[in-house]
């Protein structure tokens, strides 16, 4: 808060220049956009398009603004009156040639005059920005678009009083202005505080008004665009929250039904973690609870266990085979058959060497023995031990009949068959074809463990135990028919390293199985199965539906954040700032002086008055009005030039509370007038001139002529002391100005 309104004309200015000054203070604790906004809007009176996109990055924490600050209000300095000297070294202004200037009279009134296009709007727009002007709408000053190159900047020297002392300012149009040069008063039709508002009604809006309505309507519009932007992100709701596709009883279920801003989206991450295992884990659980009938899916169970016992014999039984401790058994029964036939080998030699033929004794020999023994026993002499030898018996072999030499030899080969190292080979023999055989076994049931392995890949869904079985039992079989070659064969030969059968892993398996069965005969196992599906089901779903909501998240997040910026868009502060700055700009001296400028410029007007009248977006505003027929709309009854009348009547009233008369500019004051309100603003600003300098710019010759009466002497009054500036333009451009009298015109 700031001082009481006597306390401020204390403090020296106008009380437009303290409500300026108080609105800076008072920026300080708005939010940014407000304080950028406030900047822009004392360049302009009017945000624009582009203004309200810029504010709404700032609103919304995506660009930093430029805060308001003194220098951007222009405030101007306390201290004696500022009155105008020279304009001149002007530069890249329009179409002003770089050598002229204009000269201001210190005191009365000084009139610019000339025809459209001479150069008047280029000298007065110098002024306007480097002093004190209403109008935001000018816009920057261009340079010749004919000579001047793009980017060059406007420039003139400016030399103004301050009491007797002369000061010299440089102007650039981008750069900090003077202070003090804004202690200097500009109007024109478009800064003027009386207008026409929306209601047809005509309004009175000081500059510091209009200033913050501008903010509260920039206010209502960054809400509006906010608002929109928050309902598009609304409006993007994910379909799945429509038809929620999770249990609300799993840990995916309960995060996704309590979604908002503040979720945790590394538990989402975390949940959306949908491994393989636990994808079996699901199928197997959708295939146990996908049976209406429980008994049934047990039986299936029981029937699936017994193929996984079937897989886990055979795997044991190629694990038994082709071990190193059977494997060696092995080659042992081949070393001892192999020792006992050479122990039978050199006996056999000792024995049979008289024979007439070779080899008797040996192995081949030994088979075809063996195969007469079986001939004996089994045909020719069926129940008779063999060798049959009698009179009457015949060779099983050659079928001759035996000689007495026939039947001896047959009791030496017998006896040395059945004699001790015949006994040791055949029981060696014996041994070793066992061996064998039972290895040979093995190879067989290779049909099975194809079986065996689509079952753990397809009905099981292990596919990695699957390939280890099938893996492990191959190198098994290798080494089993590895170690069934003979040992002269084995030379360098390697039997590979045996790989464990992935026994445990199937056992394990196996438990499950029996686990389930035993559930679905337990109707809380059931229960607790269920649980486990629902929550392995909502998890998968979030693995492949976790973009989406961690997008949605995002968008949630970005709501909360966007109605945070919204809440910078109320206007109540606005309002009561307004309100209290109306109480410091609209005080009864500023109502008496309004009251009487009114009556300076038309006495037979009906009498008006500036009266409160409801806010608009929280912002006070004063109706002008007639003070007995409040009810009629002076906007229907005023013409045009009443208007105008009206509008300067209000500018000398604003002035008449300031405590300094420095200069005031007039940019075509008597546009649009009657003859009858021309001369009363023309006195009016003639008396005006007797207390200040008073610049005029004009292109109607017949109200300078009518100034030029007005200031002559009369017999109430002296003459006003009144200077003239004829403004024209040649081949080389624009501002030449001349000094002359309008009785005296240069030939």
């Amino acid at each position: 808060m700031i001082a009481d309104p006597e306390a401020n004309r204390q403090e020296g200015g106008s009380a437009e220049s303290r409500a300026l000054k108080r609105i800076v203070l008072w920026s300080k604790h708005r939010p940014k956009w407000q304080r950028d906004a406030l900047r822009r809007l004392f360049s302009n009176d009017e945000l624009e398009k582009n203004d309200l996109q810029e504010l709404l990055k700032i609103c919304k924490g995506e660009s930093e603004g430029i805060p308001l600050a003194d220098k951007h209000i222009r405030i101007p300095a306390k201290g004696a009156d500022v009155t105008l000297a020279r304009l001149h070294n002007l530069k890249h202004v329009n179409a002003l040639r770089p050598d002229v200037e204009l000269s201001f009279r210190k005191t009365g009134l000084t009139i610019i005059f000339g025809d459209n296009g001479a150069g008047k709007s280029a000298f007065i727009r110098v002024l306007k920005k480097a002093c004190r002007s209403r109008s935001r709408r000018d816009g920057d000053i261009l340079p010749n678009i004919y000579d001047d190159e793009n980017g060059s900047n406007p420039q003139a020297e400016i030399e103004f009083h301050i009491g007797a002392q002369k000061i010299p300012f440089s102007w650039k149009q981008d750069s900090d202005h003077d202070p003090k040069l804004t202690a200097i008063s500009v109007f024109d039709n478009r800064s003027a505080v009386v207008h026409v508002n929306g209601e047809n009604e005509l309004a009175y809006a000081p500059v510091p008004l209009k200033i913050m309505a501008s903010l509260a309507k920039a206010c209502e519009s960054l809400k509006i665009m906010i608002s929109d932007e928050i309902q598009e992100l609304e409006d993007q709701k994910p379909e799945f929250l429509n038809d929620p596709p999770w249990s609300s009883e799993s840990a995916s279920g309960k995060l996704l039904d309590a979604l908002s801003a503040n979720t945790d989206k590394n538990q989402v991450e975390v949940l959306a973690d949908f491994t393989e295992k636990q994808r079996a884990r699901l199928e197997q659980l959708e295939s146990v609870l996908s049976n209406d009938c429980p008994a049934d899916t047990a039986s299936r169970l029981r029937s699936l266990i017994a193929q996984v016992d079937s897989a886990m014999e055979f795997m044991r039984d190629v694990d038994d085979a082709a071990s190193d401790a059977n494997i060696d058994r092995i080659r042992n029964l081949e070393r001892k058959q192999n020792s006992a036939r050479e122990a039978a080998d050199f006996a056999r030699t000792e024995l049979f060497s008289a024979e007439p033929l070779p080899d008797v004794g040996s192995e081949v020999w030994r088979s075809l023995w063996e195969s007469a023994r079986l001939y004996s026993e089994e045909s020719a002499y069926r129940g008779r031990p063999f060798p049959v030898t009698d009179s009457e018996s015949r060779c099983t072999l050659c079928l001759q009949e035996l000689t007495s030499e026939a039947a001896a030899r047959f009791g030496r080969f017998e006896n040395f068959i059945r004699g001790e190292s015949g006994k040791r080979v055949r029981s060696a023999e014996l041994a070793y074809k066992k061996a064998r055989e039972a290895a040979a076994d093995i190879f067989p049931a290779i049909k099975k463990l194809r079986d065996h392995v689509s079952m753990i890949r397809d009905t099981l869904k292990e596919s990695g135990i699957a390939i280890t079985a099938r893996r492990s039992c191959l190198i098994g079989l290798w080494r089993l028919r590895s170690s069934l070659r003979p040992i002269e064969m084995h030379g360098d030969f390697k039997i590979p390293t045996a790989e464990s059968a992935p026994i445990n892993e199937l056992s394990s398996r196996r438990k499950i199985l029996e686990e389930r069965v035993e559930a679905l005969n337990d109707p809380q196992e059931l229960a607790k199965m269920q649980a486990e599906h629902d929550d392995l089901a909502d998890r998968k779903w979030l693995s492949e539906a976790k973009e989406e909501v961690l997008k949605y998240i995002d968008r949630l997040e970005r709501i909360v954040e966007l109605k945070k910026a919204r809440g910078t868009t109320h206007t109540q502060q606005i309002t009561m700032e307004s309100s209290e700055l109306t109480d410091s700009l609209v005080t009864a001296k500023l109502r008496e002086s309004f009251e009487k400028e009114v009556g300076n410029f038309r006495p037979a007007w009906h009498k008006i008055e500036l009266r409160r009248t409801k806010n608009a977006s929280g912002i006070p505003y004063f109706r002008i009005q007639l003070v007995r027929k409040d009810d009629v709309r002076i906007s229907k009854v005023f013409s045009e030039g009443e208007h105008q009348c009206v509008a300067l009547a209000a500018f000398l009233a604003e002035l008449a509370t300031a405590d300094s008369s420095s200069s005031i500019v007039f940019d075509e004051p008597a546009a649009a007038l009657d003859h009858v309100h021309r001369r009363s603003i023309a006195m009016r600003l003639a008396e005006e001139g007797r207390e200040r300098q008073v610049v005029i710019f004009t292109h109607d010759r017949a109200f300078v002529d009518l100034m030029r009466e007005v200031c002559q002497p009369s017999p109430n009054r002296d003459a006003i002391p009144i200077a003239y500036r004829h403004v024209s333009r040649d081949a080389n451009g624009a501002g030449i100005c001349i000094s002359w009298h309008p009785e005296h015109p240069p030939e």
